[in-house]
């Protein structure tokens, strides 16, 4: 975790800006099937992020517990993970599912850690039907 977050950090501390990193960790993202347009759109959002917003937004996620509340969820919830993420694989969603009373678990396939971007389509029909099945919940 420190790792991450000192690699994701240290460049944008030392003068860099967001747009400076984002090709390279949007390729240390993505999944290996991602399109080059995904890809494009990826490196386009990375590189419009607020420096210090970002950096905080990293280290208040990766320094986050939430180990000792999954288990008090009591809603309907859904774990979505692209099969190809490099970042949180599928053995960390699992886990997640696991402490969650009655979680869901979608994969997506063919999307790394950005899936909604990788593959929109797969990425909203999981969303979609997960909805619709507690919709009266």
């Amino acid at each position: 975790r420190a790792e991450f977050v000192r690699s994701r950090r240290e460049p944008l501390m030392n003068g860099k800006e967001p747009a400076d990193i984002a090709e390279p960790v949007a390729r240390s993202l993505m999944g290996p099937k991602a399109s080059e347009l995904a890809f494009a759109q990826l490196v386009d959002s990375m590189s419009r992020l607020h420096k210090h917003s970002y950096i905080k937004s990293i280290e208040a996620l990766v320094n986050l517990d939430t180990n000792t509340v999954l288990d008090h969820i009591t809603v309907p919830a859904h774990v979505i993970c692209g099969a190809d993420d490099p970042l949180t694989p599928l053995s960390m969603s699992r886990e997640i599912v696991q402490l969650i009373p009655h979680a869901t678990l979608t994969v997506v396939p063919d999307a790394g850690h950005l899936l909604n971007i990788e593959n929109p389509v797969d990425f909203n029909n999981a969303a979609l039907n997960f909805l619709l099945r507690h919709k009266q919940e």
